[in-house]
């Protein structure tokens, strides 16, 4: 995995925001969709070393390619990246999760 590249949320999001469409060719890669950030990086706290996505998963995607996406993401941002998808969810947590998060 990368160095830690520790940064405050709002620098860390900017960051995201420059990179976004390198993450998403990664995200189409793996056959998931509509990359958002959430967690303490979207609510514009200090993330610590820590990067929390979520994606919509294709039908096709499967537990190695999210794997694969993680560590493609965490070296792509210098920082661990623990992406969840949409299903793994009750509809309640996924309707506070995504009311707080930020498209990518």
């Amino acid at each position: 995995m990368a160095a830690v590249n520790l940064l405050p949320g709002s620098a860390r999001l900017d960051q995201m925001l420059t990179l976004a469409p390198e993450m998403r060719r990664a995200v189409a890669r793996a056959e998931a969709s509509n990359l958002r950030v959430i967690g303490a990086v979207a609510r514009g706290e200090d993330g610590g070393a820590r990067v929390d996505l979520l994606v919509n998963g294709d039908p096709n995607l499967t537990f190695f390619k999210l794997f694969r996406l993680e560590e493609e993401l965490s070296v792509l941002l210098g920082v661990e990246v623990h992406v969840a998808t949409d299903g793994e969810h009750s509809v309640a947590t996924l309707a506070r999760v995504e009311s707080e998060a930020i498209a990518l």
